[in-house]
């Protein structure tokens, strides 16, 4: 694998995936980011736009929660491998220049600037848990642009305005106690379009208009 991107392009997708890294070593490459070039790891699930083509794919996971962004740049050669998520991050922030070339052949990397190198171990990609899991019953939300329904999978599209208004609007009624780890998130009904949250003593709840929702049975 082979590929030019931006350093700040990089930098700013590190920090979106960053959440979905898991703290924990009981799967190293858990720790790890998958950098994917000329391949969507969700491809034939989520429409491809015409820009996509020489997209670079950032992804991470802990197994319950996935995150993928991707980053315009340069492919010369496909290919795929994941790295240390936090070692990758200081290299990208550590680089002087603004354009960055990562060369990568199975789990050894070399990411280039003009000023330096660094080269970097990691995992094979194919080592690297799928983004879907096994969604059986759950809704997967995706920033899509069509609702679509593949493989049992049950696909929704949402405005992001519209969602980042309901979680807004409720998540500052999720509770904080680790011992009560049910109550720390928001409930998201997709059958009445709204969102609730509580920690325990009072509970919140919005009702709003989404751009494009489907009942799941």
């Amino acid at each position: 694998m082979e590929l030019v991107f931006s350093r700040k392009d990089m930098a700013k997708a590190m920090g979106i995936v960053d959440r979905a890294v898991a703290r924990s070593n009981v799967l190293p490459v858990l720790s790890n980011v998958l950098i994917s070039a000329g391949h969507d790891p969700l491809s034939g699930v989520l429409s491809r736009a015409a820009d996509e083509e020489d997209s670079i794919y950032v992804a991470a996971t802990d197994l319950e929660m996935g995150i993928q962004t991707r980053i315009p740049g340069q492919v010369i050669e496909n290919g795929a491998i994941t790295l240390p998520a936090k070692t990758f991050a200081s290299v990208i922030k550590a680089l002087s220049k603004e354009e960055v070339k990562l060369i990568a052949a199975k789990d050894k990397a070399r990411i280039c600037c003009q000023n330096g190198e660094f080269k970097v171990v990691g995992v094979p990609a194919d080592e690297f848990p799928s983004l879907m899991g096994n969604p059986v019953h759950d809704a997967q939300l995706e920033l899509t642009a069509e609702t679509e329904v593949k493989k049992g999978v049950n696909f929704l599209n949402l405005d992001s305005g519209d969602l980042g208004l309901m979680l807004s609007k409720t998540s500052f009624a999720a509770g904080i106690d680790e011992n009560r780890h049910f109550l720390n998130g928001v409930h998201l009904s997709l059958r009445n379009n709204s969102s609730d949250s509580s920690e325990g003593r009072c509970e919140v709840r919005f009702r709003g208009c989404l751009s494009s929702i489907f009942s799941i049975e």
